[in-house]
């Protein structure tokens, strides 16, 4: 983290929120670094892309750096992929739009 932690550490007297943005944690080192820097740490995970194992394996490696996420944001998904009831007794529910 080197020159990172002293301006992490002044810049929550300047801001309300700081959202740290680093790269995939299985490509590069640097958000296994930064999150025990961080207050929250979030998994970023692209609909019908990341894998299971793929979550897995991350929150392995973050916990060797002693961070346990809090959970996982899901993006690249549309409304057109939310269904509710497929397969069901209860039919099939799709969201406008």
């Amino acid at each position: 983290a080197g020159p990172v932690k002293p301006l992490l550490d002044r810049l929550p007297t300047q801001s309300d929120l700081i959202i740290l943005d680093a790269p995939a944690v299985l490509v590069a080192a640097d958000a296994a670094v930064l999150a025990p820097l961080a207050g929250a740490v979030f998994l970023v995970a692209r609909a019908n892309a990341t894998t299971v194992g793929e979550l897995q394996e991350t929150g392995r490696r973050l916990a060797t750096s002693g961070v346990q996420p809090r959970g996982v944001i899901l993006n690249g998904m549309s409304a057109r992929d939310l269904r509710y009831g497929v397969g069901t007794p209860y039919g099939r529910y799709v969201l406008p739009g």
